[in-house]
């Protein structure tokens, strides 16, 4: 397939981060007809939900939303995004308890992230122009093209700091020692 690598937009977006839902939208769309990837309505609907978030959202969240309730069912959904994944589409975000969330890898789109250990809120944080020409020297420097770069930092948010007082949270393993 002959598709523009993640972040570059289509001819009408260019020069342009898409930002506007229907930008967004209008991005993907033009990414999956150079990618010659057939539109189903499930498919169209997948994007115009993710299309309509800067932040990355689960396979969970989407099957309950009211915009694919009853319209796309979590198998769909798995399946939708897993090509798109495959395309460069979507990118995936990993959290720590494994959960895979994702968001649309469209221009402009936001790829630092700080995420809650605990209950994995997701902040999107703003990508500074230092980080970002860094990146392009970088990997200029090494022969790169068609780079982009993500950026998931950990740790604890306020209201989980606050209600586990500093204090490790308690492992779920049990571990179930013999006497000898």
């Amino acid at each position: 397939m002959n598709q523009s690598a993640p972040g570059e937009s289509s001819p009408a977006l260019a020069g342009k981060a898409a930002t506007s839902t229907e930008s967004r939208l209008a991005w993907a769309l033009a990414f999956c007809s150079r990618a010659q990837l057939v539109m189903t309505p499930a498919r169209k609907k997948i994007l115009q939900y993710l299309a309509a978030r800067r932040v990355p959202t689960s396979i969970e969240l989407m099957a309950r939303s009211e915009e694919l309730h009853g319209s796309c069912d979590t198998v769909t959904i798995y399946r939708a995004l897993g090509l798109f994944k495959e395309i460069d589409l979507v990118r995936q975000v990993g959290l720590l308890k494994k959960n895979a969330f994702y968001v649309l890898n469209a221009p402009g789109a936001p790829c630092h992230y700080l995420i809650c250990r605990h209950c994995e809120t997701l902040i999107e944080l703003p990508c500074d122009d230092p980080v970002q020409e860094w990146a392009q020297r970088a990997s200029a420097a090494h022969g790169f093209t068609s780079v982009y770069h993500e950026l998931e930092i950990y740790g604890v948010c306020p209201r989980c700091a606050e209600s586990q007082s500093g204090q490790p949270r308690p492992s779920k393993l049990r571990i179930r020692l013999d006497p000898v």
